[in-house]
């Protein structure tokens, strides 16, 4: 995805890993990446990491906002 990301300027990446080291949230945060994770497990994640993460149906409403 970053590969082929850097003619994206803003890439989202839906995961559901329990949760992703701050040093990953980190370089996703310089690759311009907001994570897209389900509720429940953004318990699990810093909450001082400086990404944007979204959740699943914020994320499918703005989308669909998006494409009208």
């Amino acid at each position: 995805m970053l590969n082929e990301g850097k003619k994206i300027k803003k890439k989202y990446i839906l995961t559901l890993q329990p949760s992703i080291s701050s040093n990953q949230l980190d370089e996703m945060k310089r690759a311009n990446v907001s994570l897209i994770i389900p509720k429940k497990l953004q318990k699990n994640y810093p909450k001082n990491a400086r990404i944007e993460i979204l959740e699943l149906n914020k994320f499918i409403e703005f989308a669909r906002y998006s494409m009208k």
